[in-house]
């Protein structure tokens, strides 16, 4: 019987750690290190950007200078930070990648959606400018933002968590 609890608490603990939910008693990261833990982060999908959002706001700076390069690893995910995080700053950053014709359409689908989660009304507003767009997601996202609500737009889209 003892060995059955000694092996289920080895199993908890070695989950714990792997997913990174154990406590952490060290000090917080820097924004750099939060930055390069991003960049090597080997985690489910879902949790890629939690290195960034768990840095808050410091790490804001270095996204916003770390997502103008096209061919950043994980762009998404540290677009998708920012809506997290919200922070206001991050807002110009997001609106270049947006309304730049030249970005893949994903990027800027994403920095809607951040854009969004930063503040709703200006993402509405921007809406209007790409509900006929040719662009699926901006059509289809602006369409959304455009008839919804705050608390409806964050209960309709499920890869969008309300911050």
């Amino acid at each position: 019987m003892k060995s059955i609890y000694s092996y289920v608490f080895f199993l908890i603990a070695f989950a714990l750690a792997v997913t990174g939910c154990t406590r952490d008693t060290e000090k917080p990261l820097t924004p750099e290190e939060s930055l390069e833990k991003f960049y090597s982060y080997e985690a489910p999908e879902e949790l890629l950007m939690n290195p960034l959002i768990s840095s808050g706001s410091e790490v804001v700076p270095l996204i916003m200078i770390e997502i103008q390069n096209k061919d950043m690893p994980r762009r998404r995910y540290a677009i998708g930070a920012l809506g997290h995080i919200q922070d206001v700053s991050a807002l110009p950053a997001l609106l270049g990648i947006l309304n730049d014709g030249g970005e893949k359409d994903y990027f800027r689908c994403d920095a809607l959606k951040a854009i969004g989660m930063i503040d709703f009304e200006q993402a509405k507003n921007l809406a209007g400018n790409y509900e006929k767009d040719s662009i699926e997601c901006l059509s289809r996202l602006s369409n959304e933002l455009l008839v919804s609500d705050y608390e409806s737009w964050f209960s309709e889209n499920p890869i969008i968590s309300k911050p």
